[in-house]
């Protein structure tokens, strides 16, 4: 009779679904800034042995700003939004190509999803307002104190997550305005409500930029919105 008793099966062996989350630090050299490939064929190896067990696997895949500032040649350090809005979509082309070439050499074909406020069924205005979490590769999560109250919460926690609420100046995580067409001429304009103090948005046609009256020195411009305002305009 042996002594040693069966060991207990591992929670991956029994999950229907697994998500692997992959950082820059991983995925791209640091020194050259070029995809790391070997590791990168590693990483697509233990994949396809998980499908071979008849797991579905979802890959959330960083590296496409740490990809295209080398592309575009960007300095070291800290980017500025628009430089990492670009880096992100020249990067993001050939870390997909990377992704489609290995895993089609191995017969598996391979499709990007992205995930945004339509998939969750909110409004422009809403999606800007709402809670927010920022995942940095960490056992923590960090948060703002009122995600904590929101079903995806639960069910995170439910799940074993572990969330580390932000205080002082980061209690608030970032600052967004976004723009939405509509069709027919529309767009929608939308601001933080509360973060940072609150911000302004508006949308406005070039017809009617070029026919508003201008303001004169020292005074208010033509147009204008209070904090966290949002206009949809012809």
């Amino acid at each position: 009779m042996s002594a040693h008793r069966p060991a207990a099966k591992a929670p991956l062996g029994s999950a229907k679904r697994i998500v692997v989350k992959v950082g820059s630090a991983l995925l791209v050299d640091q020194e050259t800034g070029r995809l790391n490939r070997t590791w990168l064929e590693t990483l697509i190896a233990d994949l396809l042995r998980l499908r071979e067990r008849n797991q579905q696997v979802i890959l959330v895949s960083s590296g496409a700003i740490a990809l295209g500032r080398r592309q575009l040649k960007l300095a070291k350090g800290p980017l500025r939004l628009e430089e990492s809005q670009a880096a992100a979509a020249v990067g993001q082309i050939r870390l997909a190509h990377a992704y489609k070439e290995l895993l089609e050499e191995k017969g598996v074909t391979v499709a990007q999803v992205l995930l945004n406020r339509l998939d969750f069924g909110m409004s422009l205005p809403d999606a800007i307002a709402a809670p927010r979490l920022s995942q940095r590769n960490t056992a923590t999560t960090q948060t703002e104190a009122a995600f904590l109250g929101t079903p995806e919460a639960a069910a995170l926690e439910a799940r074993g997550q572990k969330f580390m609420v932000s205080t002082g100046t980061a209690a608030e995580i970032g600052a967004a305005t976004g723009i939405e067409f509509l069709g027919d001429g529309k767009a929608l304009a939308a601001a933080e409500p509360v973060r940072r103090g609150g911000g302004s948005a508006m949308a406005i046609s070039a017809a009617r930029l070029r026919s508003a009256p201008r303001a004169h020195a020292g005074g208010r411009p033509a147009h204008s919105r209070t904090p966290g305002a949002r206009a949809a305009v012809r």
